[in-house]
């Protein structure tokens, strides 16, 4: 398992309509294909950023969700007007700790 951390760069002033249109028209393809673990927004500090954590078990695991979700129509038709908004996308895989991973038994 790990968890899949994008940080996305929205350009100035445009948060709210980012958040607004995925939260409406990307979100539920998104979530329909993998396993939110959060969606945040920055308000304190470096700002118009938006984090996702997505779980995965494999990334052959990731790789078939990400398929099916570039598959989808819903998602074919919002991802031109959110990238639109998205001026950079960082994303990293986070491995869980070994002594972390144990107390979640």
């Amino acid at each position: 398992m790990f968890i899949e951390h994008r940080t996305y760069t929205i350009r100035p002033g445009k948060t709210v309509e980012y958040l607004d249109l995925y939260g409406r028209l990307g979100w539920p393809a998104h979530s329909e294909h993998s396993i939110c673990k959060g969606h945040y927004y920055s308000d304190v500090g470096q700002m118009c950023r938006v984090v996702s954590m997505w779980e995965y078990e494999s990334l052959e695991d990731r790789a078939k969700r990400g398929a099916a979700l570039r598959a989808d129509p819903r998602w074919q038709e919002v991802i031109p007007q959110i990238a639109s908004l998205v001026t950079d996308i960082q994303s990293n895989i986070l491995l869980p700790s070994s002594f972390w991973k144990e107390t979640q038994k």
